[in-house]
């Protein structure tokens, strides 16, 4: 076994046990991993307290956040299976083109005082791409 494998637990007194609950090395692990070993925890009905108690034991300032364990722990509850993050809906990205630029500029020439509110409405971007540079 490779030594950056072994994860051998040692006391306080130095002495090999397996009742100490320190590994000698701390894992690293992909987020994925830490949620399969959540997943895991949750279906034996492990709390997130206890769970989160658990993998920071192992991965150390790697771990994941309790607030996280909680997260993953209602999902995994409520039945999903996934390890991957959702992606979340948001508005489809809108290019801001040479077209639209020349709209906006005559917008602004024929009424200087039109607001960003005026042109997202008649150029059909958002607020956002009004303030781009």
């Amino acid at each position: 076994m490779h030594r950056s494998t072994q994860l051998f637990l040692y006391c306080s007194g130095g002495e090999r046990s397996e009742k100490c609950v320190r590994p000698a090395l701390e894992m690293k692990a992909s987020k994925e991993e830490q949620r399969g070993v959540v997943r895991f925890l949750v279906a034996e009905g492990a709390g997130a307290r206890e769970i989160h108690h658990r993998i920071s034991t192992v991965y150390g300032e790697h771990c994941m956040s309790l607030t996280s364990v909680h997260e993953w722990q209602k999902r995994f509850r409520e039945g999903c299976t996934s390890l991957q993050d959702t992606l979340h809906l948001r508005q489809a990205h809108q290019d801001i083109t040479p077209d639209v630029i020349v709209r906006i500029d005559g917008l602004i020439q024929e009424n200087r005082q039109i607001t960003e509110e005026g042109i997202s409405v008649q150029v059909g971007i958002s607020h956002g791409s009004c303030n781009a540079p």
